[in-house]
């Protein structure tokens, strides 16, 4: 399991003379199912920390990630649901990707 906690100051769209701070987070994990096959599962996403309305643009925010990872050789490839946590996101959605993983350069 993995995680991570930041803070964001971000402008406003609208007034870029004022600002909105965020709390921004994510954590995740991965679970093998074979030495190939991993189950992974990731929330991510912004709380606003305003009183009251957020201005347009600097709202909480959040992202459930649920899916697979397929590995053989130098491919990775990889799919997932994604589910909006929070009014403002989308309902749901999906995402894939394909990964070559390679030896660039060596350190010796």
């Amino acid at each position: 399991m993995l995680g991570n906690v930041g803070f964001t100051i971000m402008s406003e769209p609208l007034d870029a003379a004022k600002q909105n701070d965020v709390v921004t987070y994510g954590v995740s994990l991965a679970r093998a199912v074979s030495p190939q096959a991993e189950l992974v599962g990731e929330i991510n996403g912004r709380w606003s920390t305003r009183n009251g309305v957020a201005p347009v643009g600097t709202e909480s925010r959040a992202i459930a990630r649920l899916g697979g990872r397929y590995t053989r050789g130098p491919i990775r490839l990889d799919g997932a649901a994604l589910f909006g946590l929070t009014s403002i996101d989308p309902s749901v959605g999906m995402t894939v990707g394909l990964t070559f993983v390679f030896a660039a350069f060596s350190l010796q």
